[in-house]
């Protein structure tokens, strides 16, 4: 809009206000503010020139149709209201050009912070390491959004779970075909335990708090009934197992729900990818289907179904955050996987009870599995490999550990994938998009930079996004933006904007074109 558009505007839009409830605005921000960053609609905070004469300030506002109110507090800013139906963005442009006016903002909008109440929720450490609170300031998940749980069934009365479980879509599907079961049953204890990671019940005043707080579970259950002990074990004379043919089944009935609809598989076997069930998983892929899947829990290579293409597998950490000895490591983890907590979490139970004790990768797939909803639930159109490659990018510390040989980075790599999940930038990524698949990402490098050791690193911007108008975005975990490159080679040398050298650690790119944008990440050692 033109500054005349602006006067214009403002004279014809000026009227009298009078108190009314607060409505909220989303101002455009940088990409490192995720889905932008929320104001108060048709308000603005202003600070004069100290010279300027108060009867000068009133009518200088006044002519151009804006109300101008006292001082807020002791400070010398002044609150501003709008011309009704004047966007924020236009109002503050107006401003930063009227006579007298020194500064123009917009005036924030603050919430409660989102702390659920549920009495457990202070024993459940993972949340804190994955930092799911700042996730849930910008997404609690929403009922629009299906996790469905490849698993031993879950128990549909328990009251964490009962609320956010759909019983209607729920699957037995253990024979190899999927039917109708409801209310879901359970063969053990397994997948009530997941489901609550995933997504119990939240601010409801009762148990623990899942990652998603409201998205819709949808149990298959591909263990048969009275096949299993209460712990998972084999009952005598029957076998407490799944088969290619019911994960087959199931990933098909998955296909058939809602979008956007996230898959976790929280069950494992050695040996390479099955070939039914890669074809299975690829066919959700191509439906839009993004599945995770436990890497293992014998600290060999990665279990199937998690080695299989299009799988995001998800390794285990205990509190330190350092990778758990029994989880499974391997290139798949390397190329694709990450992980996230899975030592000893708190979690919903069967009997309606809960567990302290919850242990291995299940567990650590079923997390993943949840933050991804809260992505889902924030832009829904994200596909897959837009999943897969903003949890990869914004996850921590890939290459912490990595100082040493590379044979030493390759194992830390085999081990830990991207690194340890970060709902809170996986959610600020999801929120800003992008456009691009999976082949068009940026491109980083596999180990390290050492500034002092190579003079610049690539960040490889894809060839869709090379042009003249293409740049490139650094910034920090906090979201702090510290370069900005031409995206026509995409060299760094390691410095930000003002010529320094930036500190060791962790930044995340944002590379953005005609044609859309995408991120990428590289760890910087010192």
């Amino acid at each position: 809009m033109s500054l005349a558009a602006l006067w214009l505007a403002a004279s014809l839009g000026a009227q009298a206000r009078a108190a009314h409830p607060h409505r909220i605005e989303l101002l455009p921000s940088s990409p490192a503010e995720g889905k932008g960053v929320e104001v108060m609609a048709e308000e603005a905070l202003v600070r004069f020139d100290d010279t300027a004469d108060p009867s000068f300030r009133r009518a200088a506002l006044e002519g151009a149709g804006l109300s101008l109110e006292p001082r807020v507090g002791r400070t010398p800013w002044h609150l501003v209201y709008l011309p009704a139906g004047m966007s924020v963005a236009n109002g503050l442009s107006l401003l930063k050009v009227t006579a007298g006016v020194v500064d123009a903002q917009p005036n924030h909008a603050y919430r409660a912070l989102r702390t659920p109440n549920d009495p457990r929720v202070a024993s459940q450490w993972h949340l804190g390491n994955v930092n799911a609170f700042a996730a849930w300031e910008y997404s609690t998940s929403s009922s629009n959004v299906n996790i469905a749980l490849i698993d031993t069934g879950v128990q549909a009365s328990h009251p964490d779970l009962a609320g956010n479980l759909d019983k209607p879509r729920s699957q037995d599907c253990s024979s190899g075909s999927c039917s109708a079961e409801n209310p879901p049953r359970y063969a053990c204890r397994h997948g009530t335990r997941v489901a609550g990671v995933a997504a119990a019940a939240a601010d409801n005043g009762v148990g623990v708090t899942g990652a998603a707080w409201n998205a819709k579970l949808v149990s298959l259950r591909v263990f048969p009934e009275g096949a299993c002990t209460p712990d998972c074990g084999d009952e005598a004379e029957n076998s407490c197992t799944t088969s290619d043919a019911a994960l087959a089944a199931a990933l098909g009935y998955a296909q058939s729900l809602p979008a956007p609809v996230v898959v976790n598989i929280s069950v494992g076997a050695r040996g390479s990818c099955p070939g039914a069930v890669h074809s299975a998983v690829a066919s959700a892929f191509d439906a839009g289907v993004t599945v995770f899947a436990a890497a293992g829990n014998d600290g060999g290579p990665v279990n199937a179904p998690g080695n299989c293409d299009y799988v995001i597998p998800v390794g285990a950490t205990g509190r330190s955050n350092s990778v758990a000895a029994f989880s499974s490591r391997g290139p798949e983890m390397a190329d694709n996987g990450l992980v996230a907590p899975g030592v000893d979490l708190v979690t919903t139970d069967v009997d309606s009870g809960y567990a302290a004790d919850a242990n291995g990768t299940s567990f650590s797939s079923a997390l993943v599995a949840g933050l991804a909803a809260l992505m889902l639930s924030a832009r829904s159109s994200l596909d897959p490999a837009q999943v897969r490659q903003y949890l990869r990018a914004s996850a921590s510390d890939a290459a912490a550990s990595t100082a040493g040989p590379k044979p030493a980075a390759a194992a830390a790599l085999a081990a830990r994938g991207a690194g340890l999940v970060d709902a809170f930038l996986a959610v600020r990524l999801a929120s800003v998009g992008g456009t691009l698949d999976e082949a068009a990402k940026a491109i980083a490098p596999s180990i390290p930079f050492r500034p002092a050791r190579e003079a610049s690193v690539g960040l490889g911007p894809p060839g869709e996004l090379q042009g003249p108008h293409a740049s490139i975005q650094i910034y920090t975990r906090s979201g702090r933006l510290v370069r900005t490159l031409p995206g026509r080679d995409g060299m760094w040398d390691g410095s930000n904007d003002a010529g320094l050298p930036v500190a060791a650690g962790s930044y995340f790119f944002v590379v953005s074109g005609e044609k859309g944008r995408t991120v990428g990440r590289v760890e910087v050692i010192r």
